[in-house]
């Protein structure tokens, strides 16, 4: 499978939302412990970010790192907080 089938894959998924699937390739313990609003943060984020590129404002290379760095930004404080629980055991 070539790259761009793969990251418009990506973009589909991203609409659709959290689900078995969604979980079985984002998650990396057997249940997914997001909250729902991190979640919903992300996939209304996506959703913006495909339309954008659905509309041709962006590529599907600019629309993946578009999403990559807002759900980076998103999830910064998350990781902090698990990083400082992990640190204390």
């Amino acid at each position: 499978m070539s790259a761009i089938p793969k990251r418009l894959g990506l973009l589909v998924l991203a609409l659709a939302g959290c689900g078995k699937f969604a979980d079985s390739v984002f998650c990396a313990s057997a249940g997914c412990d997001w909250k729902p609003g991190e979640w919903e943060r992300i996939a209304v984020m996506m959703q913006q970010v495909a339309a954008r590129a659905v509309a041709g404002e962006l590529t599907v290379d600019q629309a993946t790192a578009e999403m990559d760095r807002e759900a980076d930004r998103i999830l910064a404080k998350r990781r902090w907080l698990l990083d400082r629980a992990e640190a204390k055991r």
